[in-house]
């Protein structure tokens, strides 16, 4: 039994989840090519990673000795405790930052976007055979991130609820999404 994409993109934008991201992107108040420059130039540094890795999944799991449903149940588990960090933890602060494009780094590539979670699902996706799924995911989580950082960054100090809520959907189904990972690979097994 092979899972479908779906879990896969769901889980990618959500634990990519930009609402929560967004009000801690570099440039919060400054002009708009400002704000956006970092968090566009570290997603594409992100995603080249993350695409990477996913064109790699088979090649990673045949190195490890690992299926690609263990490496699913493996990710699945992953991506629910990283949900509950996220959720336990709280919203990221916007430092330590490094100014300028360098926070195109950091914070925007790592820690923000480039995380373990979202290392070892892509991974386990381009393992499943879905790599191309896997990068239209990677592009609109990132493409999601910068449209959520350009509305957040013009943002005085409103809509704090909105972005927590919207935040909490997508920890809802990067729970889902785990979940679901990780029984499809035990089915699988």
């Amino acid at each position: 039994m092979t899972v479908s994409g779906w879990p896969v993109v769901f889980a990618v934008v959500a634990v990519v989840n930009p609402p929560r991201l967004a009000p801690a992107l570099p440039g919060r108040g400054r002009p708009l090519r400002e704000r956006l420059e970092p968090t566009v130039l570290g997603g594409i540094a992100a995603s080249v990673v993350l695409i990477a890795l996913a064109a790699a999944g088979e090649a990673v799991a045949d190195l490890l000795s690992v299926s690609a449903p263990t490496l699913r149940v493996a990710a699945g588990l992953v991506v629910l405790l990283g949900a509950a960090r996220d959720v336990l933890g709280g919203p990221p602060a916007a430092e330590p930052a490094l100014s300028g494009r360098r926070a195109a780094l950091v914070p925007v590539a790592v820690p923000f976007v480039l995380r373990p979670d979202l290392g070892l699902l892509v991974v386990s996706a381009g393992a499943d055979g879905r790599v191309g799924l896997t990068v239209g995911a990677v592009v609109v989580a990132v493409a999601t991130l910068v449209g959520a950082g350009a509305i957040a960054g013009s943002d005085e100090g409103g809509g704090r609820q909105m972005w927590a809520w919207a935040a909490a959907c997508l920890h809802g189904v990067a729970v889902l999404s785990g979940v679901t990972l990780a029984v499809s690979g035990v089915l699988s097994v």
